[in-house]
């Protein structure tokens, strides 16, 4: 097992156990389970409220079963520099600020993603720390249903260019109830991680489908966005296509 993982983890999920009636947090002590985080008794000892507490559980339980099954399947944890007890140290910027995000997070179904971006890291060398830290602030902004955005414009280009000069027309009352949807769009657009499939990044500019850019395709690769839900997909497409129509 890693060496980040072996004092902190076993003191904070015990921590943790200490204060809980969850059983699988005990076994999860009682085993040793081999969770690849570097989570500091600094960051478990601070005080969080009862729902904050309970994601926490929630999130580690999931990474739990996700680190196992990869090794199950003979995937081997990163023994690459960055995940170093010398050379760790952006590794635990990264694994902590992923553990604050599952802490934070309201939406429910976003708690899959920062799970699969844990485990992800923990067996990638592929994955550079200095563009995963970063990355982690972008998911803390990110809805879940951008990132079903991103999933379906990785599928296929998204086919709501142009969407500017429809939403221009204050007096279309059918599309009141897709301007979120249409706001969720622009800011991908304007984080550079969907663009104008002709001609760049246009902001709605243009009529042309948007697809990924380099840097959402990276995003849709780190965590995993690969298992999103088709049913989450379908949904969002049908709101797509009742604007093109509306």
């Amino acid at each position: 097992m890693n060496n980040l993982v072996k004092d902190s983890l076993t003191g904070g999920l015990t921590a943790l156990a200490s204060t809980s009636d969850n059983p699988i947090i005990s076994v999860t002590v009682a085993t040793g389970a081999p969770i690849i985080v570097s989570l500091t008794t600094d960051f478990l000892s601070r005080i969080l409220s009862s729902l904050q507490s309970l994601r926490l559980l929630r999130g580690l339980h999931s990474i739990d079963k996700k680190i196992n099954n990869k090794l199950f399947q003979g995937k081997k944890v990163r023994h690459d520099g960055d995940m170093s007890v010398v050379n760790g140290n952006q590794a635990k910027q990264v694994l902590e600020g992923i553990i604050q995000n599952i802490t934070d997070e309201y939406e429910e179904k976003k708690m899959e993603v920062h799970t699969n971006f844990f485990t992800n890291l923990c067996f990638d060398e592929r994955i550079v720390f200095e563009q995963a830290l970063y990355l982690t602030r972008v998911l803390k902004q990110l809805s879940y249903r951008q990132l079903v955005l991103i999933a379906i414009s990785h599928d296929k280009p998204l086919e709501a260019g142009g969407w500017q000069f429809k939403f221009k027309d204050s007096g279309n009352q059918n599309l009141e109830k897709f301007a979120d949807l249409y706001s969720e769009i622009q800011n991908l657009e304007q984080m550079r991680i969907i663009e104008d499939s002709n001609r760049g990044v246009t902001l709605g500019g243009s009529s042309a489908p948007l697809r990924l850019s380099l840097w959402g395709n990276i995003i849709y690769e780190e965590v995993g966005l690969a298992s999103m839900p088709e049913d989450d997909k379908q949904i969002v497409l049908q709101m797509i296509s009742s604007v093109n129509n509306g």
